[in-house]
């Protein structure tokens, strides 16, 4: 994959942020956005806050992180993170997370066009909901490569 990147420009590195989570991790980080949208949200009924939440955590019991089978990656410059409209996991503006947000600018969408191929180029699977978050060998691989099962 480096050298995929390399042939875009000499000095472009991918940055790998997180990878492997606990599943106690898991299970905070999404209690943790299940509270933060119940402040946020409180005319809302349970099923829907839930569904709110899945939109930017994943629900402990299907998620990728603690199974190994998801990255959250990023491409960098001589060390340093390239714009890419958007850090991980800033869901401030939800409107930025998707890979394909029309609010990016082009060359943000350019850089996050360039992570996409290099990463399916490879074998992994993007979830287009967060422009970072990409599997390789768990469910969402496995049904965005239309697979019977994971590995």
């Amino acid at each position: 994959m480096q050298r995929r990147l390399k042939q875009k420009n000499k000095n472009i590195q991918l940055l790998v942020v997180e990878g492997y989570r606990t599943p106690e991790y898991q299970e905070l980080y999404y209690l943790q956005e299940l509270c933060l949208q119940s402040r946020l949200n409180p005319k809302l009924d349970f099923a829907q806050i839930v569904e709110n939440v899945h939109r930017f955590v994943a629900l402990p019991s299907v998620a990728g992180h603690p199974t190994g089978g998801a990255v959250d990656v990023s491409l960098a410059i001589n060390g340093c993170e390239v714009a890419m409209g958007g850090k991980i996991a800033d869901f401030a503006i939800p409107e930025l997370l998707p890979t394909f947000s029309a609010l990016v600018t082009s060359e943000q969408g350019a850089w996050r066009l360039l992570l996409h191929d290099a990463m399916i180029s490879e074998g992994f699977a993007p979830f287009y909901g967060e422009w970072w978050h990409f599997s390789f060998g768990d469910r969402e691989w496995a049904a965005y490569y239309r697979l019977s099962e994971s590995f």
